[in-house]
């Protein structure tokens, strides 16, 4: 069943389907990244505090987020793809690594810290804290 699913839409010069495997990838990166965007709101949401900005704060998160991980799945298919065209066609030697696509760790490492002061906003915002009940005026 799995080999049917990945060779789906592969080409006579992909046998392996990979094509179908980049949209796996990039399907399992917005999952996880959409789960990572929830935490904070649900966080925020339970401590009664700020919602729309903590919302708001972590959608932007969320798409730069999906944004460069995303474009580091497509630069790194993109260079398995062509290395294997390369050892296939002979031109390459699979003693060597060659050099893989250069990863944003600057971005990543400022998404990280910017999710954890995320974090730390959303779960220090006020407790939800029951109706005070309202005075009735005395009167006749």
């Amino acid at each position: 069943m799995m080999d049917a699913i990945l060779t789906y839409g592969g080409r006579a010069d992909d046998p392996a389907g990979s094509s179908i495997v980049l949209v796996l990838e990039l399907a399992l990166v917005l999952g996880l990244d959409a789960l990572l965007v929830a935490i904070p709101i649900f966080v925020a949401r339970g401590r009664g505090g700020r919602i729309e900005s903590i919302a708001a704060g972590a959608v932007l998160w969320g798409v730069i987020a999906a944004g460069t991980a995303g474009s580091a799945v497509i630069a790194e298919f993109k260079r398995a793809r062509e290395r294997m065209t390369l050892l296939l066609g002979g031109y390459d030697d699979p003693a060597t690594t060659g050099d893989g696509p250069q990863y944003p760790w600057a971005w990543w490492t400022l998404l990280a810290a910017l999710y954890v002061l995320l974090l730390v906003v959303a779960a220090l915002g006020r407790r939800a804290s029951p109706a005070e009940p309202t005075e009735r005026p005395e009167g006749p």
